[in-house]
């Protein structure tokens, strides 16, 4: 088992970050819970983009069990994250892997902020956002900005006024 766990550790420092896309969502009705796990390395610039997103999601998100592993730091990532890690395995960070009646890996930062359209197509309420008095999705302000080519908003509060220039 520590030979696993150290050969997991040496292969995702060697493989740092990127933002490559490995896998697209495959959503289906989920009659179980639903367990999300995201990898990531606090030195990654793409995990640090979308860390506040998925704390925001751990946060506000009911009925979904969330797991963070810091692939920098494996003592402190759950036994279940390792384990997922060694079923589903994966070559960059940041990667969410959502086990329900499917499994699907969102590898990337931009595949990453796709996890709450990927929630919702199970019945899960994501969190929204108001913007002078009006609802977004978080997936909406995501949008928003990615047509714009500018990044997503940081804190997720979405401050923005890329909706101003939709209306």
């Amino acid at each position: 088992m520590r030979k696993l766990i150290l050969l997991l550790v040496i292969c995702l420092i060697l493989i740092g970050c990127s933002e490559k896309i490995a896998q697209k969502p495959t959503p289906a009705v989920v009659n179980h819970e639903i367990r999300v796990y995201f990898y990531y390395s606090p030195k990654c610039p793409a995990c640090r983009m979308v860390k506040p997103y998925m704390n925001l999601l751990k946060e506000k998100v009911e009925g979904v069990k969330f797991d963070f592993c810091n692939v920098n730091d494996l003592k402190n990532c759950s036994n279940d994250s390792i384990a997922v890690a060694h079923r589903y395995p994966f070559m960059y960070i940041p990667t969410v892997i959502v086990i329900a009646e499917n499994v699907t890996k969102l590898t990337g930062s931009y595949e990453v902020l796709k996890l709450g359209g990927i929630l919702e197509s199970y019945g899960i309420k994501t969190p929204e956002i108001v913007f002078e008095n009006v609802s977004y999705s978080v997936d909406e302000c995501i949008k928003c900005h990615e047509k714009r080519n500018i990044p997503p908003p940081s804190n997720f509060t979405c401050d923005h006024c890329c909706h101003r220039a939709q209306e």
